[in-house]
């Protein structure tokens, strides 16, 4: 079993020690008004588990591909979890990461954060690699929620496939509002999500809003969606229990295929009725049909109109981009 050096040192450190092995590791900005762990490597970015009310920017791209030979072939470490969210900052300022490993598929909340609770994450970047679990698995985040707060992703983009059993999205598996506001904006998600359960979406599983608002907009999803129920383009279910779950100004442009019968171009089921100007495709590339469900969520149309529409042609190049970066 191969464990990365880092981790083998956080496991042996007292607290006060801890603290120091980040810090030498990683330089402090303070130009942006608060003080900013820099992190310049896949150890570094591992170590932010143990501070989770940081606030992290990334230095330069990092080459994540030794996570596959991480923790006895389990990877990376989502950081954040049930009990101990992530609760800070990360700003990925288009940098790269590169190659990230997560093959955990007996385990929920997975992702490079596992979860997530008023926290903002921007200008992320992930390419490569693999994401695997059990329950609310993305590539970014696996449980993204805000309670009596504010939580927030912009211009975040994923080429990272991903699997999982249910509640699985291709940046995020579960966004939730709980007394706040939950909102993902500018941001994309481009590999095929597959997942055998429920809740399946090419950009986010479980958008939801029990309380507050949990929204999506300006963002989009391009690769290939597979599950089983409420199987979405872009969702897999959007719901509000006493809150708002809003969808706008998105597209997903992906094949949709379910085993059940609930599933949708752009949303799997929506019960909330608050998607506006948002679209998804009903043929792929070479002109084939795709996407001929029932539903009345979105609007379909043809692969090159939506491509075409100039709005959305403005925010993708002003958004969270990964296309036309090599893994």
């Amino acid at each position: 079993m191969r464990f990365p050096p880092l981790v083998l040192a956080l496991a042996t450190l007292p607290t006060m020690a801890l603290a120091a092995l980040v810090h030498a590791q990683a330089a402090v900005n303070e130009g942006a008004g608060r003080r900013e762990t820099l992190i310049y490597s896949i150890e570094g970015l591992q170590a932010m588990g143990h501070g989770l009310a940081g606030h992290y920017a990334l230095a330069q791209s990092i080459d994540a591909r030794a996570t596959a030979d991480w923790n006895g072939g389990a990877g990376f470490a989502p950081i954040g979890r049930d009990g101990a969210p992530f609760t800070g900052s990360f700003d990925g300022r288009g940098h790269v990461i590169h190659g990230l490993f997560i093959h955990r598929p007996g385990e929920n909340n997975v992702g490079l954060f596992g979860r997530t609770r008023n926290a903002t994450l921007r200008n992320v970047r992930l390419v490569g690699g693999q994401v695997t679990g059990g329950e609310n698995v993305g590539a970014l985040v696996g449980h993204h929620e805000a309670v009596d707060g504010s939580a927030r992703i912009d211009r975040a983009c994923a080429l990272v496939p991903v699997t999982a059993s249910g509640t699985i999205g291709g940046l995020v598996g579960h966004n939730e509002s709980y007394g706040g506001r939950s909102t993902i904006s500018r941001s994309h998600a481009g590999a095929a999500v597959r997942g055998t359960g429920s809740n399946v979406g090419g950009l986010v599983g479980h958008n939801e809003a029990y309380a507050g608002s949990a929204s999506i907009k300006q963002a989009y999803a391009s690769g290939v969606v597979e599950g089983r129920d409420y199987v979405g383009g872009l969702v897999g279910y959007n719901d509000a229990l006493r809150g708002l779950a809003l969808i706008s100004d998105s597209y997903a442009s992906g094949a949709v295929s379910a085993a059940g019968a609930v599933a949708g171009g752009l949303v799997g089921l929506d019960t909330n009725d608050r998607v506006a100007h948002s679209f998804y495709a009903t043929t792929d590339e070479r002109g084939l049909a795709i996407n001929r469900f029932a539903t009345s969520a979105g609007q379909g149309v043809t692969l090159d109109q939506l491509l075409r529409m100039p709005h959305f042609t403005r925010w993708r190049s002003d958004g969270g981009q990964c296309d036309g970066v090599l893994p």
